[in-house]
């Protein structure tokens, strides 16, 4: 796992780290794509984020063979690296709205997936109906912003990388 410093919820440019987070996560993302596909180096590979009332964490994890470690770990800091040069290209945002708008809708659909972020949202001062506005703020997202903020997050800023393994036989 590779960890950043992330945003917090009152960031006017909060959606464009969730789209990279929805647009690294998926089985169609550059990090599947690579290191999974082409590459066979991991099982699962993927991206989280949180935000709360203070900055919290971005980070893109992955998992391995024991014995693919150091490559696996090459080949996940070059695509952050690219990630954070490049951006997005308008075909990984375009799909990134299109899945984080329709989670947001069908979530919306229950009273408990309904009622439960009105509250926090009337709680942390952004009102009740806060989530009105969720589709258009993702939807005003351009190009040129999730290209800065990669810079912003994963080139300018230190990161944090822990390996978890399985116990040395003895």
């Amino acid at each position: 796992m590779v960890g950043y410093r992330g945003v917090d919820m009152f960031n006017k440019d909060r959606h464009a780290l969730e789209l990279i987070d929805e647009a690294s996560s998926d089985l169609g993302s550059r990090f599947f794509i690579r290191i999974r596909e082409q590459m066979g180096l991991a099982y699962y590979v993927g991206a989280i984020q949180m935000q709360g009332l203070v900055p919290g964490l971005f980070a893109f994890y992955l998992g391995t063979d024991p014995q693919k470690i150091e490559p696996v770990k090459t080949a996940l800091l070059d695509e952050i690296r690219k990630l954070a040069s490049e951006g997005l290209t308008g075909e990984e945002l375009t799909r990134a709205k299109k899945k984080l708008i329709g989670q947001h809708q069908i979530a919306m659909q229950s009273n408990d997936s309904f009622g439960y972020p009105c509250a926090l949202d009337e709680l942390y001062g952004l009102g009740f109906d806060h989530y009105k506005s969720l589709e258009r703020e993702v939807e005003a997202v351009t190009l040129d912003e999730p290209s800065k903020w990669p810079q912003n997050i994963f080139r300018d800023q230190p990161y944090v990388l822990a390996t978890v393994r399985p116990p040395t036989k003895k």
